[in-house]
């Protein structure tokens, strides 16, 4: 298992690299918020989310709307004012992810694929595959990946 998740480790990375350079072009010009990597508790479902400024903006208002009459009218002033997100830690909900013809949705086809074949055996390396996702995306930071893109 651990020459499986060595393997995936490298894949993983080239589909962030890849997947972020499509989203980024989908984004048409917003401010990049955050980016996250998800993970599923049973370790095969892993996608990228990322969230702009604008996206974020307009996610809280829409959801303003819906939960208004539950509010005071402090808590609407400080959500209109931006001072305060309803919406930013729930990636999820943000506006941009990886799609559903992303590298990273292949390598989830490979977990799940992996999973199925032996899941006794995979269930014991939960572990390594958060030590292999968590080292990938700490890499990614490490070589100010985004970084590089978002100057272009």
């Amino acid at each position: 298992m651990e020459k499986f998740f060595n393997k995936m480790s490298k894949k993983i990375y080239k589909a962030i690299k890849k997947d972020t350079k499509r989203a980024l072009k989908e984004m048409k010009g917003e401010e990049l918020y955050s980016v996250a990597l998800v993970i599923d508790s049973d370790c095969i479902t892993l996608y990228m989310a990322l969230n702009t400024y604008e996206y974020l903006k307009k996610a809280d208002e829409e959801y303003l709307e819906m939960v208004k009459e539950d509010l005071s009218e402090e808590d609407i002033r400080q959500i209109e004012e931006g001072l305060v997100c309803l919406t930013k830690w729930l990636p999820d909900e943000w506006g941009y992810s990886d799609g559903e013809n992303s590298e990273l949705n292949k390598i989830t086809q490979a977990l799940y694929k992996k999973e199925e074949s032996n899941s006794e055996e995979y269930a014991k390396y939960k572990a390594m595959f958060f030590e292999t996702v968590t080292s990938v995306f700490k890499t990614v930071m490490k070589r100010r990946f985004l970084e590089r893109i978002l100057r272009k």
